[in-house]
């Protein structure tokens, strides 16, 4: 590998399964949250609502507005690093893997 490139790449200890959102989450009980966008749509909301965050303290703490994370929650695609923010703001971290036709799976951090 190219010693000029910041990206550095390490064999993953992985479990045999990596859970889904969907899966972490619990099911919705109420008539209401099962009417709210699937996890597939909005998987960063169930995320945040799961870790106890308003839009409005979550903004706070990424220090941007409310409505700016409505609109990260809503984006079908975005930079690694808001994806980042997002989740150290609600006190997690982003792991990248990469899977080969192979079936070896590496950790990519960058």
């Amino acid at each position: 590998m190219d010693s000029s490139n910041t990206s550095e790449i390490e064999e993953a200890a992985l479990p045999s399964t990596i859970p889904t959102v969907s899966e972490v989450v619990a099911a919705p009980t109420s008539l209401e949250e099962q009417n709210q966008p699937s996890d597939d749509e909005q998987p960063l909301k169930v995320l945040r609502t799961w870790r106890r965050f308003s839009q409005q303290t979550l903004a706070k703490a990424m220090g941007t507005s409310q409505g700016e994370i409505s609109r990260i929650e809503k984006r079908k695609d975005m930079h690694v690093s808001t994806l980042r923010s997002y989740i150290r703001a609600i006190g997690g971290e982003v792991i990248i893997l990469a899977k080969f036709p192979d079936n070896e799976v590496v950790q990519v951090t960058i």
